[in-house]
């Protein structure tokens, strides 16, 4: 079966990836994408997940239980999977950095309205140059990532041949820097009484969602036994790109 598949609920079709030529020397040319029905007999949705927020979105587990399709319904050449899910990162990606980038500009906007009417020592908190400092470093962050999102967008229209490199990118910086900005709004400007009106905390689901290590690719370092930090490259057969300095913030 396949696990937290999007849509798979209410879709009339789902492409499946599965492994067509177990034997293929280059473990990215083991994967097919197949077309299949939803109203094919051995094809069952088993189980909805009930999730904290987007709920306009279902997320399903489906079973496979003596399913067969004609090879007609085969996307693209065999063993060509790989390449058409690395293909399909190029459009969904900036779609959550765009969520990611809209989640922190609330967060920068809550985070302004609080320290406006945030009162200490006789004037608004926001008149503090520490206070101005973190705010400023949230719209700088999120203008940036919304920026370089937008770069990658015109990149994918034109039709370039780093697009996947921009995808990737984007959602990387997007990612990285929403976790930053919610965090500072939760953590620094979460001293009201009345906080539920300004959002301080509701978007924590949405927030793992655009920056968790799952959706639309990995988003996430690791540390060989090297001397250097290394970061995964989901968008080629490289597998590891080594980085000596990190400038996205990937090295904590």
């Amino acid at each position: 079966g396949k696990r937290f598949i999007s849509h798979a609920s209410v879709a009339d079709y789902v492409v499946v990836f599965a492994v067509t030529n177990p034997g293929a020397e280059k473990p990215s040319r083991r994967l097919s994408a197949i077309l299949v029905e939803t109203d094919r007999p051995g094809f069952a949705v088993t189980r909805v997940e009930h999730k904290m927020g987007l709920r306009g979105s279902p997320t399903a587990e489906l079973a496979f239980d003596g399913l067969r399709v004609p090879v007609a319904n085969r996307l693209g050449e065999e063993g060509q999977g790989f390449a058409i899910a690395m293909k399909t990162f190029e459009r969904s990606r900036p779609g959550i950095a765009a969520q990611a980038v809209g989640i922190a500009q609330g967060a920068v906007e809550a985070a302004a309205a609080y320290a406006n009417q945030r009162r200490q020592f006789g004037h608004p908190i926001a008149e503090l140059q520490m206070v101005q400092a973190l705010l400023a470093d949230m719209d700088a962050a999120t203008e940036a990532a919304r920026q370089l999102l937008y770069t990658a967008c015109a990149e994918i229209e034109a039709g370039g041949g780093e697009a996947a490199r921009w995808a990737a990118i984007a959602k990387l910086v997007a990612g990285d820097n929403v976790r930053v900005a919610a965090s500072t709004k939760d953590e620094k400007f979460a001293r009201l009484p009345k906080a539920s009106e300004l959002k301080i905390g509701e978007d924590s689901a949405f927030v793992h969602f655009t920056s968790n290590n799952t959706v639309e690719g990995t988003q996430w370092q690791a540390f060989p036994k090297t001397d250097k930090p290394y970061v995964c490259d989901m968008s080629s057969d490289i597998m590891w790109r080594p980085f000596d300095v990190s400038p996205f913030g990937l090295i904590y």
